[in-house]
Order: C-alpha cells, then structure tokens, then sequence
C-alpha cells in the first residue's frame, strides 16, 4: 500500500501486487503506483482500466499461475481422494507444502502426487503416518488352538500346548532336531515366547 500527500492528508493507493495476480505482474507494483500517486480524477480511473487489462494479457504472456490458484487445485485434488481428504496445503513461490495425518505410506505418497498440479514446481511433504493400531489380545483358548493347528503341520506330534493367562507352555517331548521348529510355529501363530517345559530326545 503506497499513500500521497494531499491538502486533506495522505491517500493510500491501491498495490496491483495481490496474491491473486501471477508473479511475473509483480515487477510492475512501483511504476503503477508512482502512476497513481501523480494522477487524479478521470486519468486516475483510466488508469486503473488500463492496469487491470495489462495484468490479464501480462497473465496470458508469461503463462504465470498464482499461488492462490494452485493452492486451489490442489486442495480440489487431495480433497477428492478419502485417504488425503484431510491434507492441508499451502503454496508459497509456487512450491506446495503438504501437512497433515494419513493412515500409511501409500497415502502419504499419494498425496505429494496429487498436490503436485500443472504449475508447481515443487512439494514439501510434511505429512505424518498415524501409527498402526495395537494387535488385540487372544484369550487362551484362541492362544491353545492356534498353537496345537500350527504344530500339527511339522514333526511335532508329542508336544502339548498349555495356556495359562495368556503364557503358553510347551509340554510332553520332541526329538532334538525338532525342537527349535515347533516353537518357532507355536511363537508365530501365537505372537507369543512359548515356555519350554519338553522333555528333549537325541
């Protein structure tokens, strides 16, 4: 905002530089506003007629976009998406800064292409993955059955499975080259160290 003295005071004068305008019509805020400043009545209106023509063929000319409208398209795109519908974006100097929360990687990805609109030339990807959601508990009986299905598929015929509060204990025997694979199906399937109470074979 620029002001001239005037017998009733100073009086401000519009800048032509709004964030709406194409950068490139930018260089042109001082020489317009010195053109205001010395103008008055009709000739300051003409003026302003013809600044507004200049911008929209200075738009066309240097096929510059302004941040405001990229900012615009790009919101349209993440919006559009359920899973970076949640995405802010700022655009500053053409470059698109992305914040927010999405449920995985795919999304966060998702998100930098989507922000990344005919027009910018770069993107800031400050988006956060909320972290994944703890595995709910198995009761002891889950725990048993799932341990005894996973042994039945290797050599583990003579080994029990007891379940107390959830802790799982390996009973009964197993030959010694058996051993280590029964209670890596039973931590597998459990999610859970077995207690080794087996009698061992040689």
């Amino acid at each position: 905002m620029c002001s001239r003295s005037t017998p009733g005071g100073p009086v401000a004068v519009e800048s032509v530089c709004s964030p709406s305008l194409p950068r490139c019509i930018c260089g042109f805020r001082n020489q317009i506003s010195i053109l205001l400043m010395k103008s008055e009545g009709p000739m300051k209106t003409r003026i302003r007629v013809l600044v507004v023509a200049a911008a929209a063929l200075l738009a066309v000319a240097c096929g510059g976009v302004s941040d405001a409208d990229l900012k615009t398209k790009a919101e349209t795109a993440l919006k559009g998406d359920p899973a970076t519908s949640t995405v802010t974006v700022e655009v500053s100097e053409g470059v698109a800064t992305i914040s927010g929360q999405v449920q995985d990687e795919a999304a966060k990805a998702k998100a930098a292409e989507l922000a990344n609109v005919e027009g910018v030339s770069s993107v800031v990807n400050n988006i956060t993955v909320a972290a994944a959601p703890p595995k709910p508990e198995m009761d002891d009986a889950t725990l048993k059955n799932r341990a005894e299905e996973a042994l039945k598929t290797k050599n583990c015929k003579d080994v029990a499975v007891d379940v107390s509060d959830g802790k799982v204990t390996l009973r009964g025997s197993v030959d010694r080259s058996d051993l280590a694979e029964c209670i890596r199906v039973v931590q597998e399937s459990t999610n859970k160290s077995p207690a080794n109470d087996l009698n061992i074979r040689d």
